[in-house]
């Protein structure tokens, strides 16, 4: 038994609950979903994979997967809505070896998608939470700083500027019916699984459906043409419009898309993909990209 751990877990928090216990757990798929209610995620814009294990300030961990997510960290001790059995279960291993808190953790599995902010996920719901008050009796007891040791983690890097630039053409779409489809997907490259490639359908249907431009773009073409888009706010600039007409358009009659500073090159498109030529529903609670009755392309 370790001299600090002179009274039980339990008593200690009734006692000198802390600050950071009156937090909520906060809940992974909704601060990063799949779909949000515009019919993307950031989990579409992930770039690259990375799985190690590491040493965690308790500080970091915000959430979880499920389970407690929406209680408080003491609510989940005190009042635990989802497997009370399991939380008192954990608060008397605690108790009886205080050590297994001190030594390598990696069958719980924690998740980020900014490299700041953990939650766990699919493993160590519960000793999360207790390895979190551990860790503050253990520094209120002695005056040093501890980590949860060798974590197993997964880091999810996001093209943060990719997935900004989608949020706000997405918006802009939205607002002013401008007849434009995106789609986003985030697919794992051959051979390097670590690593996945960002590739984002652009469906222009604003000539009419006769004269639709479409292609699948990389995260940084698609990045180009969203700023042109933004910066005409969603309106053809004239001379493109009378290129179009007279057919100066490069790609005219492959249906390429056309904008400034574009490179020419679209990558192949994802692996078994359906695009739906009816941009998704704002208001719907389905996700983008499921069947319907609307008319298909595939590429």
């Amino acid at each position: 038994m370790m001299n600090w751990k002179n009274e039980q877990l339990f008593d200690w928090i009734c006692e000198n609950p802390p600050a950071w216990g009156h937090n909520i757990i906060r809940n992974l798929d909704h601060d990063y979903p799949v779909y949000n209610e515009y019919g993307f995620g950031a989990r579409q814009f992930v770039y690259l994979i990375e799985r190690t294990s590491r040493n965690v300030d308790p500080d970091t961990i915000v959430g979880q997967w499920d389970h407690y997510a929406g209680q408080t960290w003491l609510d989940a001790i005190f009042n635990p809505n989802y497997k009370p059995g399991k939380i008192r279960n954990c608060l008397s291993k605690v108790d009886s070896n205080p050590d297994y808190y001190f030594a390598s953790l990696n069958d719980i599995h924690l998740s980020s998608f900014d490299g700041k902010n953990w939650y766990s996920h699919t493993s160590g719901n519960h000793r999360t939470i207790i390895g979190k008050f551990i860790l503050a009796m253990a520094q209120a007891k002695t005056g040093n700083k501890y980590f949860l040791p060798s974590v197993s983690t997964t880091c999810y890097h996001i093209d943060q500027e990719c997935f900004d630039l989608y949020r706000k053409l997405s918006l802009l779409i939205q607002e002013k019916k401008v007849k434009i489809t995106l789609d986003a997907r985030s697919e794992p490259m051959e051979l390097l699984a670590s690593r996945h490639e960002i590739k984002i359908f652009v469906m222009d249907d604003r000539m009419g459906s006769n004269y639709s431009r479409y292609g699948w773009l990389s995260a940084t073409e698609f990045c180009k043409y969203a700023k042109w888009e933004l910066e005409n706010e969603g309106e053809y600039p004239f001379w493109y419009r009378v290129k179009q007409t007279l057919g100066l358009i490069p790609g005219f009659e492959k249906r390429k898309l056309f904008y400034p500073a574009m490179s020419g090159q679209y990558v192949s498109a994802p692996r078994l993909h359906s695009i739906s030529r009816t941009p998704p529903d704002r208001h719907s609670k389905n996700p983008p990209l499921t069947k319907r009755k609307t008319k298909q392309i595939i590429l």
